[in-house]
């Protein structure tokens, strides 16, 4: 059985793989669905990040939360 961190960063790194993921999952997942802050967080920025036509990746997420990359590039490889 999977932990819930472990589904979120899971869930965190489809929404930076795949447009379609990342569409799908921003249509049925709320922020209050992560338990954890920083993981709420990210989900948010993906979110308007997706918005504003921006590209998303572990790389442009990443530059989001300054000292924070190589989580982001944790969770993308997750």
């Amino acid at each position: 059985m999977y932990s819930k961190t472990t589904i979120e960063r899971q869930v965190l790194a489809y929404m930076m793989h795949s447009e379609k993921h990342r569409l799908d999952i921003l249509e049925q997942v709320r922020l209050d669905d992560f338990d954890s802050d920083f993981h709420r967080r990210i989900c948010d920025k993906i979110g308007q990040m997706q918005i504003n036509g921006e590209p998303v990746d572990a790389v442009t997420v990443g530059l989001m939360f300054p000292g924070k990359a190589v989580e982001i590039s944790d969770i993308y490889d997750a």
